[in-house]
């Protein structure tokens, strides 16, 4: 997740943190990933996923 999940918390971390879209997406990439790099881990615990 890297740069552009970080630019979105940066420029707007509400919006970010609770936006529909954002929590499904994250959650897909968590469940299609057995190994989760350390920043999508972090971004989708962050997000509540």
């Amino acid at each position: 997740m890297g740069r552009p999940g970080q630019l979105a918390r940066n420029l707007a971390p509400q919006q970010t943190r609770y936006d529909v879209t954002v929590r499904e997406t994250v959650s897909a990439l968590v469940r299609a990933q057995r190994s989760t790099p350390g920043t999508l881990q972090h971004m989708a615990s962050w997000v509540g996923v």
